[in-house]
């Protein structure tokens, strides 16, 4: 922030960094406003619009009577816009950690084969993913592609590169739409070992098929994650009579 910047903006900045370094993890404690106003040498006012903004941002979530507490990093998915779970998570400053936990080829089920129209014996290629933030796992993805464009994707560096980026331009392959359904679910046993959770606890699955020219479907991807990461938005602009 520039020193022009109102004090409190300059407090929220400070404040909202150290929450994404892990300074506060997920779930702790937010110190008290009095040490906090101490500390940045400013009012009580001034110091409680900073925490307004960063309630407002999803950062902290204050309990009447108990006290304020770090929050856990949210997915705030617009309905009505195209963009991947850890572009969402990016555009709001968040630094997202993608971990490969593996790449092989499978016999579909019949929901796979059915999206990427192959039939249920022939093989496709699947690439698991766990994404983290600030040290907590979000969201366990599953990309199923054919059989030979999988092939290719596999030569290429999974843990640097996302998928997006090597079809585009390492392989040409123009992602043009997608169409996505969103479920609610409850955490299964190997779903909940990978996002630290309880099985049976609830979940968001996503599955979006994504297509290339022609509607030629090239990815299907299974997305959970944990209830409480994930927010539903849609905004409404209303025309004047």
């Amino acid at each position: 922030m520039g020193r022009g910047a109102p004090l409190y903006r300059q407090i929220y900045e400070t404040l909202r960094n150290q929450i994404q370094e892990g300074t506060y993890p997920p779930g702790s404690r937010f110190p008290q406003q009095h040490a906090l106003s101490r500390e940045f040498k400013v009012s009580l006012m001034t110091l409680r619009q900073a925490l307004d903004l960063l309630e407002r941002d999803g950062l902290i979530r204050r309990r009447h009577g108990i006290g304020t507490f770090v929050a856990s990093p949210q997915i705030d998915y617009d309905l009505f816009q195209f963009r991947t779970f850890t572009g969402d998570l990016q555009a709001r400053g968040e630094q997202v950690e993608t971990r490969v936990l593996g790449a092989r080829f499978i016999s579909p089920d019949p929901r796979v084969a059915e999206a990427l129209g192959k039939p249920g014996a022939e093989a496709v290629w699947l690439l698991e993913r766990l994404r983290v933030v600030r040290g907590r796992p979000m969201v366990y993805q599953c990309s199923h592609l054919p059989a030979p464009i999988g092939r290719e994707v596999e030569r290429h560096d999974l843990e640097h590169l996302s998928l997006r980026h090597i079809l585009r331009f390492k392989l040409g392959i123009e992602i043009k739409q997608a169409r996505e359904t969103i479920y609610a679910v409850k955490l299964g046993r190997s779903e909940a070992g990978y996002l630290g959770r309880r099985a049976g606890v609830p979940a968001f699955l996503s599955e979006r098929i994504s297509y290339v020219a022609n509607d030629r479907p090239v990815v299907f991807d299974r997305a959970t994650i944990p209830g409480d990461h994930f927010r539903l938005i849609r905004e409404f602009h209303f025309k004047e009579a």
